[in-house]
C-alpha cells in the first residue's frame, strides 16, 4: 500500500549580500533584479524571499480562527510579491502559539530576524497605508488586524491595485503564494501529518471525494442556513455528474469493489456517524483523533473556547486540521461552504482546476 510522503522543500541560499539590487523593466512590469540575476515575482518566489532592504512584516497576534488569518496573510504575502518585497511574520501574541510551530519560518526567509547583513537589520516599519504611492515610499511597511479584528484597509489596497496595476488576488495567483507557503511545513508538523494520516490508514493516492462539514459556533455566525447532511451528499452527486465519474468504471471508485471513497473532514466527528448511518453503501475515510482531542471538538470548534484551551491541544487540534486539509488537496473534488475560511483556504491549497470544490454557499472570494 502506497503510503503519504511529504516532499522536501527548496533551502533558500544564504551566500548572497541582497542588501542592494536594481529594478528593471520586464514586459509590462518591473521587476528587481537580485545579484544572482533572478527576478522576484509570483514565478519566483524564493527570489522575492532573499530581498532584505524592502519588506513587508505580517504582524499576527488576533484571537480569529487559524485558516482565517492564513487567508488574509497569503493576501498580503501577495501585495508583498507584487510591490517586490520580502514577506516577514511575527506571531509572539498569536493565539495559535508561535508560528514556528507550523512553518519553517528560517527556511522559507519569513523570519525577520534572519537577515542577510546587519546593515539590512537596521529598519523602520511604517504601518500599511491606503496610497498605493505612499507605499511605494515606505522600504519597510507592516500590517496587523484593525481595532475591529478586520483588514479592511489590506482588502482595499489589495483590491485597488489588483484592479489598476496588476491581477494579484486572483485564486491563480493566490494558489502560487499558498503553495510556496506551504511547502515550509515545519519538520514536527510534517511529521504530525503523516504519522496522523498513516495512523489512520488513508491512501492518498486511490481516487477518493471529500467532505468539509463545518458546525460549532459557524452554524450562529457565518453561515446563511443551516445545511444538512444530505445537502452534502447532493453536493458529492453534483461533482460526480459533473466530471461524468457516476459510472462504475470511473477513477473517482476504489478499484477493488467499486465503492465510493469518501473523506470526511470536520470540527466534530459527530457528522461520520450520521454518514455512516444515510449512506452504508460509501467507504468513509477519516483521520482518526485521540480520546483527548476529541473531548475538545466534541460539539464543534468554538473559537473562544479554543482559545481558553490549553497550548498542547491547540497545537495539535490545529495540526489535525492541516492533515486534514493535506489530504483534501488529493480528493478528486470537495464539497463544503466558502462562507468557511477553512473552504476558502483548500481551493487555494489544490493544483486541481477550481469547480473540483463545489460550494454549498458563497462562492469563493479572497478576503
Amino acid at each position: 500500500m502506497m503510503r503519504f510522503i511529504l516532499k522536501p522543500a527548496t533551502v533558500l541560499s544564504r551566500s548572497f549580500n541582497f542588501c542592494s539590487f536594481k529594478r528593471e523593466k520586464l514586459g509590462n512590469t518591473l521587476s528587481y533584479e537580485l545579484p544572482n540575476g533572478n527576478f522576484c515575482s509570483f514565478n519566483d518566489i524564493t527570489s522575492c524571499q532573499t530581498i532584505s532592504n524592502r519588506s513587508f512584516l505580517w504582524v499576527m497576534h488576533s484571537y480569529s480562527g487559524f485558516t482565517s488569518e492564513l487567508n488574509n496573510m497569503l493576501n498580503g504575502f501577495a501585495y508583498s510579491i507584487a510591490t517586490q518585497r520580502r514577506f516577514l511574520v511575527v506571531a509572539s501574541l498569536w493565539n495559535y502559539g508561535s508560528f514556528e510551530n507550523y512553518f519553517d519560518t528560517y527556511r522559507s526567509g519569513l523570519s525577520p530576524y534572519s537577515t542577510f547583513d546587519v546593515s539590512c537589520s537596521r529598519r523602520t516599519f511604517i504601518m500599511l497605508d491606503k496610497s498605493h504611492t505612499r507605499n511605494e515610499q515606505s522600504d519597510h511597511i507592516m500590517l496587523s488586524r484593525d481595532e475591529n479584528g478586520l483588514f479592511i484597509l489590506l482588502n482595499s489596497v489589495t483590491e485597488n491595485f489588483h484592479k489598476n496595476i496588476a491581477p494579484i488576488i486572483s485564486i491563480q495567483q493566490k494558489r502560487r503564494v499558498a503553495h510556496f507557503l506551504w511547502q515550509y511545513l515545519s519538520k514536527d508538523t510534517k511529521d504530525f501529518v503523516r504519522m496522523a494520516i498513516n495512523k489512520s490508514d488513508i491512501d492518498v493516492n486511490v481516487p477518493f471525494y471529500a467532505l468539509h462539514i463545518r458546525r460549532g459556533d459557524k452554524l450562529m455566525t457565518e453561515s446563511p442556513r443551516n445545511l444538512t447532511i444530505d445537502d452534502y451528499i447532493k453536493g458529492i452527486d453534483h461533482l460526480q455528474k459533473q466530471a461524468n465519474l457516476h459510472d462504475a468504471n470511473t477513477s473517482s471508485k476504489s478499484t477493488d469493489n467499486n465503492v465510493l471513497r469518501v473523506f470526511v473532514a470536520s470540527d466534530t466527528q459527530s457528522v461520520i456517524k450520521e454518514l455512516k448511518v444515510i449512506r452504508p453503501d460509501w467507504h468513509l475515510i477519516y483521520l482518526i483523533y485521540d480520546e483527548k482531542l476529541k473531548e475538545s471538538i466534541a460539539f464543534g470548534h468554538d473559537q473562544a473556547k479554543f482559545n481558553l484551551l490549553s497550548a498542547e491541544i491547540k497545537l495539535n487540534i490545529t495540526r489535525m486540521l492541516i492533515a486534514e486539509l493535506v489530504v483534501m488537496t488529493y480528493a478528486t473534488g470537495i464539497v463544503c461552504t466558502m462562507s468557511s475560511n477553512v473552504c476558502r483556504f483548500i481551493q487555494i491549497l489544490r493544483h486541481q482546476n477550481e469547480d473540483s470544490v463545489y460550494s454549498l454557499d458563497d462562492r469563493w472570494h479572497p478576503a
